[in-house]
């Protein structure tokens, strides 16, 4: 089906093609009128050139409603073929203005059909009752159809969910444009594609018509979905996120790298990373990262972080670059959790495994000491019993037995720490324990037995 886009010169073309119809009417008609009155009196014939000259001046002036009267002949020849050649050049002229609206028009059209049809947008153009007129290829794809005949003289509605049909049908009542129109559209396979339409009224061969653009957006749609998602999964993560661009200059920072810094995010975007420093890692520790990113690899460590107050935090972070494409700096990414409370459960497991090897040992100790004393009280019970009772070396001996079961109680209480037992504190008399030693001390210490 061929489409007229323009009306317009189309009207102003048959206008003039009737103008010089008109014009060649009454030319012919004069031709007739002069060769005729050739043969008549010469008074009449004069008078009567006259009145052609006039008449063919009002003619060139526009005037088609003149009329001739009786004219002489004499001396008006001239005048009257001056006015028929003015005639003849002003039909030429308009005859070749015709002829160059025409073919404007026709350019014009094929300039129109050739645009509409390369136009990767769908465009279509419907009439009053939403009969689809036109489509372009593009239209002829997004529908999922094989060729224009599947698409023209059917309504619109068939190609849109029934929930779009009222909002179409406001807009066609309405007579007005409609922008940025969210429709779904019904392929021929059954699918659905979500498309934005741009609506206005059009002239369609001297119809009034309805000239529709679609536009695919669900990709557009899908990239805004997983864009979403994607800032909603960054903002509810448990790990801190930070951006920065090629520069150093923060661009993003999630609620969890908010907590970890003590920073709301419109305080960080903008700021140089440098804020998050600390005294605690030193210049050959920055530079170190900055190398490791500018080589494109990924940095991964702990570095110690100043919060806003001032509070100094241990941050496990993987740093790496995000380059968009080539040629731009790239971005970086750090992706952070606070390990302090890590550290100090690390620091305390160093020290309950170094306490338990203290007490590996200590238990080892007392094992092999509480078999000694388990020697040095059977000999000294075995003493005891075979010594008189009056001897003066069982008083020594009872000292000894006395200081071996003061030993055995601290094996005993060595072998509890080994295994982590409970040790239950008792009260003590310092000064009968240092009495009950003294003997033994001053035998072991002095070389002669003095009195304290």
């Amino acid at each position: 089906m061929k489409a007229c886009f323009f009306s317009g010169p189309v009207q102003e073309q048959r206008r003039n093609h009737r103008e010089a119809a008109w014009l060649g009417y009454l030319g012919a008609a004069l031709v007739l009128l002069i060769g005729g009155f050739w043969f008549l009196d010469r008074r009449r014939t004069n008078r009567r050139l006259m009145d052609m000259e006039s008449a063919c001046r009002r003619l060139f002036q526009g005037d088609y409603g003149s009329r001739m009267g009786a004219v002489s002949l004499a001396g008006r020849w001239s005048a009257a073929s001056k006015a028929l050649d003015a005639l003849a050049d002003k039909l030429q002229m308009q005859d070749e203005e015709a002829r160059r609206a025409r073919h404007a028009h026709e350019q014009s059209e094929t300039r129109y059909r050739h645009l509409v049809e390369m136009m990767p947008d769908a465009v279509f153009v419907h009439d009053a009752q939403g009969i689809i007129l036109f489509v372009n290829a593009a239209g002829i794809g997004i529908l999922g159809a094989s060729e224009e005949a599947e698409v023209l003289e059917r309504s619109v509605l068939d190609f849109l969910v029934p929930e779009d049909h009222e909002r179409v049908k406001q807009i066609q009542k309405s007579g007005r444009a409609a922008r940025k129109l969210e429709l779904t559209v019904i392929r021929s396979d059954g699918g659905k594609v979500m498309v934005e339409a741009v609506s206005s009224p059009f002239l369609y061969e001297g119809v009034d018509a309805r000239q529709v653009v679609l536009r695919d957006v669900g990709d557009r749609k899908q990239l805004d979905r997983e864009r979403t998602l994607l800032s909603r999964a960054l903002e509810q993560s448990s790990d801190a996120f930070l951006m920065t661009d090629g520069a150093g200059l923060i661009i993003f920072a999630n609620a969890a790298f908010e907590r970890l810094s003590g920073y709301k995010a419109s305080e960080l975007v903008g700021k140089k990373a440098d804020i998050l420093k600390s005294a605690e890692d030193d210049d050959a520790f920055y530079e170190n990262l900055v190398e490791t990113l500018q080589r494109g690899d990924v940095w991964r460590g702990n570095v110690v972080s100043r919060q806003k107050g001032g509070r100094l935090v241990e941050v496990s972070a993987d740093v790496y670059p995000v380059r968009e494409s080539e040629g731009m700096l790239p971005h970086y990414v750090a992706v952070c959790r606070d390990v302090t409370r890590e550290r100090q459960l690390q620091d305390h497991l160093a020290e309950s495994q170094r306490m338990e090897s203290i007490g590996q040992l200590a238990g080892g100790i007392a094992h092999d000491f509480n078999n000694i004393l388990v020697a040095i009280m059977g000999s000294v019970e075995f003493a005891l019993k075979t010594l008189p009772a009056r001897a003066p070396e069982r008083n020594e001996l009872e000292v000894i037995a006395r200081m071996a079961d003061k030993a055995a109680a601290l094996t005993r209480a060595l072998l509890a720490f080994a295994r982590r037992q409970v040790i239950e504190p008792v009260d003590l008399n310092l000064n009968q324990v240092i009495r009950e030693f003294l003997p033994l001390l001053e035998r072991i210490i002095l070389s002669k037995p003095k009195t304290w």
